[in-house]
């Protein structure tokens, strides 16, 4: 069964019975004037090789030819070879905050989307790493595991939003508990473990001081993303009516929420990670992996059996070329001879 490594140029086919139709219309339009200017009788003798099909056949050379060079773009693949790869990976941790402050819209649309954002644009530079989700509020789960799989944790990020965690409050100490729990859970390797949190940096229980002191001694690395401003936002919430109100304190004071960055840095300070401010569009992805993930060791982890499928290209362009040479070769023919120009 023939696949296709870059089926898009597929669709240049398409153009194909357009592009016969108008060579059908340009040579009828070709021979009416040709028949207007010498008689069918006399063509042979006034135009030297002339024959009402060759313009005919020289254009379903043509055409063949521009479709080999089509399917060849398109990269036909035909049987497969076994190649064993051998990766090499960190094993992190990366925890967001999915509490109601993150719905405040102080960075558009609010900080919520601007977390996933940052991991979409992260995740796609950790071949070779395993990563896991943990998502949490008052408190945390994993919900996805340690993998090497990218495209699961892509997959999984739709699923990471305000409330995904029953639990109200903000727990980073629960938080990174879980995260040296879905450590442990995996299959070790030889590579370093860190952890990347993700959040505006509230903190109403749990105390991460006491967390601080073990990610020291297993050499656990804290790296963190602010996400949200100093100056804050409030926090819209569903209204009694179906409209948009915002969150207020038991006092009735709407709740204005800010970014507080001294838990986060103290978490990175503390266990030699690095702490970045995020912003709109500028997440601070290229720091964080050569400052942060670049000096970390990576472990190589249970060599993989990767099909890889033959490429059959060739079999499309060389015909494709070798119509077109007979093309050209044909139509340089149609030239007269010395000594034949200017017969009548």
């Amino acid at each position: 069964m023939i696949r296709w490594g870059a089926p898009i140029w597929l669709n240049l086919l398409w153009l194909w019975p357009l592009l016969a139709l108008a060579l059908w219309g340009l040579h009828r339009r070709r021979r009416r004037r040709l028949d207007r200017l010498v008689r069918p009788d006399l063509q042979p003798a006034v135009v030297p090789g002339w024959h009402p099909r060759r313009p005919f056949v020289l254009s379903l050379l043509w055409l063949a030819g521009l479709t080999g060079w089509a399917l060849a773009l398109a990269r036909p693949q035909w049987g497969h070879t076994w190649e064993e790869v051998r990766e090499y990976g960190l094993d992190l941790a990366i925890l967001i905050d999915t509490s109601r402050s993150m719905l405040a819209e102080d960075v558009p649309p609010d900080r919520m989307v601007q977390a996933r954002f940052a991991v979409r644009e992260l995740v796609p530079h950790l071949r070779g790493d395993r990563v896991a989700l943990v998502p949490f509020s008052g408190r945390s789960v994993v919900h996805t595991p340690l993998t090497s799989d990218l495209g699961a944790i892509l997959g999984s990020l739709d699923d990471i939003r305000v409330g995904v965690v029953p639990r109200g409050g903000t727990n980073i100490a629960d938080a990174l508990e879980t995260a040296l729990q879905a450590f442990r859970a995996a299959s070790p390797r030889d590579a370093d473990r860190a952890i990347l949190i993700i959040g505006d940096g509230e903190a109403h229980e749990g105390r991460v001081e006491d967390v601080i002191p073990r990610l020291q001694r297993e050499n656990i690395r804290v790296f963190a993303m602010g996400v949200g401003t100093l100056e804050g936002g409030l926090i819209p919430v569903p209204g009694p009516e179906g409209g948009t109100v915002y969150l207020r304190d038991p006092d009735g004071h709407v709740v204005n929420s800010r970014l507080v960055e001294e838990t986060l840095r103290t978490l990175a300070m503390a266990t030699g990670g690095l702490y970045i401010r995020t912003a709109p569009g500028d997440y601070g992805i290229e720091r964080l992996l050569q400052e942060g993930l670049a000096p970390l060791q990576r472990g190589e982890d249970e060599s993989r059996l990767f099909k890889v499928h033959e490429e059959r290209y060739a079999w499309f362009l060389a015909p494709g070329l070798l119509v077109v040479a007979l093309e050209a070769a044909l139509r340089r023919g149609r030239r007269p001879r010395r000594g034949q120009e200017g017969v009548t």
